[in-house]
């Protein structure tokens, strides 16, 4: 049994094709979905697994002695780029060991923004593996705002409606953050986020939330550069980023000019916020080639804006301007930068992990229901993606 439970965990981060094989073979438990709709005819999706299994093992004895002292010491636990990967992860096998005999079947809403996009995809991927894992413990139902916040709101409400013992949410804006949360508050309905956190007072209501640290990913990026890149003199880099309302970028920005500006002989070129588009990040760098002379890298906080960098940057080699030294970075890991990374157009992203976000925020929301102590900050760890490892992350993005 320990050796399949280990194959299981060592799915979640590999595969995730053995984790179904597996937890059938354990419980023979499987998974039904069906289609419900409210009011509004806003369709709400459904997981259901059956029998009953602990979804996690410890990892080791020291392990566990190590999270229990960081969670009676650390109410908000965040990541940096020197710890342990498997840190958060331990945490979490930590928090959910124990005898749980309980055969209460607890109905989990998971209302997601937009399940179109990709990382909400993985995301809800992740929620779905933990349900399954549950072998019947956790019925899970989703919905998709279409990235609406009233209608987010109105998904919020019938599920309270429809009798969720807990939500998790993701919410589409801070909008739609701050009418569920109340919502889910005014109904005594627990309520966590997930990815995206509320605004300070709102996700005070709030049980816990399961996400990112932007400041970590950031450094995680600086210190490639650093160690790649820089040469500690007449150092010349361009910064882009997306929409400067977006808290994850701007957490990134913040965090990397942080760190950068600490280098010396580093010049900042350009720090070219709301970039909306890999067009408009196209043709500012074209511009910037014919305005500067010696361009090392352009550090861009967000997918488009890196396939836009990488563009112009492929375009000048094309008219014979040698950029072959000029690095490119993004921070999200897409299946078009993969590509580039893999070409060598740029050099490097962030993993944001988002399976296991979605997974251990279905496990810390179980936790809560089932009456244990959760932390009220919880951040995955993300990785760091060249072409050393991009094959790693297949099927996980």
């Amino acid at each position: 049994m320990e050796n399949i439970m280990t194959l299981k965990k060592f799915s979640r981060y590999a595969g995730l094709v053995l984790s179904f094989s597996i937890a059938s073979s354990l419980c023979a438990c499987g998974s039904t979905s069906s289609d419900t709709s409210d009011t509004s005819e806003t369709a709400v999706e459904t997981d259901t697994a059956e029998d009953a299994a602990d979804p996690i093992e410890n990892e080791t004895q020291d392990q566990e002695n190590d999270a229990n002292t960081d969670t009676a010491t650390n109410e908000n636990t965040t990541t940096n780029p020197d710890t342990d990967a498997d840190a958060e992860r331990t945490a979490a096998d930590d928090e959910s060991a124990g005898d749980d005999d309980s055969e209460v079947l607890y109905t989990i809403g998971a209302a997601l923004p937009n399940t179109s996009d990709s990382l909400m995809t993985m995301l809800k991927k992740g929620l779905g593996i933990a349900a399954d894992e549950s072998c019947g413990e956790l019925e899970l139902m989703y919905t998709d705002a279409a990235d609406d916040a009233e209608t987010q709101k109105e998904q919020v409400e019938n599920m309270i409606n429809a009798g969720v013992d807990a939500l998790i949410l993701c919410p589409v804006d801070d909008t739609a953050a701050k009418s569920c949360i109340d919502t889910a508050t005014a109904a005594d309905i627990p309520i966590m986020t997930l990815h995206d956190a509320a605004d300070t007072l709102s996700q005070n209501k709030c049980f816990t939330y399961v996400g990112t640290d932007d400041a970590a990913a950031a450094s995680l990026l600086e210190h490639y550069i650093e160690e790649e890149y820089l040469y500690g003199y007449n150092d010349r880099i361009i910064l882009l980023s997306g929409s400067s309302s977006d808290t994850h970028q701007s957490a990134r920005r913040e965090a990397i000019l942080e760190d950068l500006s600490e280098k010396d002989g580093l010049e900042i070129l350009e720090d070219r916020t709301d970039v909306e588009s890999r067009e408009e990040a196209q043709e500012l760098v074209s511009d910037w080639m014919d305005t500067y002379s010696g361009i090392d890298g352009i550090v861009c906080l967000n997918s488009e804006t890196a396939l836009g960098a990488a563009a112009a940057l492929e375009e000048y080699n094309e008219s014979s301007y040698n950029t072959s030294e000029t690095f490119v970075t993004a921070a999200d890991i897409t299946y078009e930068i993969g590509g580039k990374i893999e070409s060598g157009d740029i050099a490097a992203s962030v993993f944001e992990n988002a399976i296991d976000q979605g997974y251990y925020a279905l496990i810390y929301c179980r936790n809560y229901l089932n009456g244990r102590t959760v932390r009220k900050n919880i951040s995955i760890p993300s990785d760091l993606v060249t072409d050393e490892n991009l094959h790693d992350y297949d099927g996980q993005y």
